[in-house]
C-alpha cells in the first residue's frame, strides 16, 4: 500500500513538473513575443508613415490639377470678355459707319 501511495505521489510530482515546464515554456514564449513587440510596432509605424507619403503625392497632384483648371477657367472668362468687347466695338463701328 505504501508502494502504491509512493507511485501515486511520484506520478503527481511528474505531472506537476510537466505542468511547470509547460508553464515556463509558455512564459518564455510570451517574453520573447513581448520583446519583439516594440520592434514590430516601430516597423508598422514606419510603414504607416510611408503609406501616408505615398497617399500625399496623388493628393498634391490633384490639388495642382485643380488649380490649373481654375486658372484655365479664369483665362477662358477673360478671353470671352475680350471677345464680347471686340464684338461690341465692331457693332459700334458698323453703327457709326451707317450714321456717317
Amino acid at each position: 500500500m505504501a508502494s502504491a501511495a509512493t507511485v501515486t505521489l511520484q506520478l503527481e510530482l511528474y505531472k506537476c513538473r510537466a505542468a511547470k515546464v509547460s508553464h515556463e515554456m509558455k512564459e518564455n514564449k510570451a517574453r520573447e513575443t513581448m520583446s519583439e513587440f516594440p520592434k514590430k510596432l516601430q516597423e508598422v509605424a514606419q510603414e504607416a508613415d510611408e503609406a501616408k507619403l505615398l497617399a500625399q503625392a496623388p493628393q498634391d497632384e490633384l490639388l495642382e490639377a485643380q488649380q490649373e483648371v481654375e486658372e484655365a477657367k479664369a483665362k477662358s472668362v477673360a478671353l470671352e470678355n475680350s471677345l464680347l468687347v471686340a464684338q461690341k466695338e465692331i457693332e459700334a463701328a458698323k453703327a457709326s459707319e451707317m450714321l456717317a
